[in-house]
């Protein structure tokens, strides 16, 4: 399992994990560079 934080509330950048960020926003961008990885130890 993997958990992406993010928050729509910033007070510095509003609504940044909704950017576009090469045409995806940024945390589907985050979402699917992570999709692939096989092994996580935190």
């Amino acid at each position: 399992m993997i958990i992406i934080p993010a928050r729509i509330g910033s007070s510095r950048f509003p609504n940044k994990v909704l950017a576009d960020v090469a045409g995806l926003p940024m945390v589907i961008r985050t979402a699917k560079a992570v999709e692939n990885i096989d092994n996580v130890a935190i």
